[in-house]
């Protein structure tokens, strides 16, 4: 729906690769020209601090400004 209102919009979009109890790993990829890594970390660290939850949020991978991998301890 924004991607109709804001035409130039470039959403990033997010997939999980692995989950278990206490760990996450999301792969976050976007074709933005600046990479946004420490920007999705405060992400990741809002939505657990919303729901009253503590995590550590990990860069683990970065490949140019098209993708990273995060691994989420909770």
């Amino acid at each position: 729906m924004l991607e109709q209102t804001f035409e130039e919009l470039k959403s990033p979009s997010f997939d999980t690769v692995e989950e278990n109890s206490n760990k996450l790993v999301v792969n976050y990829y976007s074709d933005r020209e600046m990479p946004l890594e420490f920007f999705v970390v405060g992400l990741f660290e809002g939505i657990f601090e919303h729901f009253d939850q503590k995590c550590n949020v990990e860069i683990i991978e970065t490949l140019g400004q098209a993708k990273a991998t995060f691994q989420i301890h909770y």
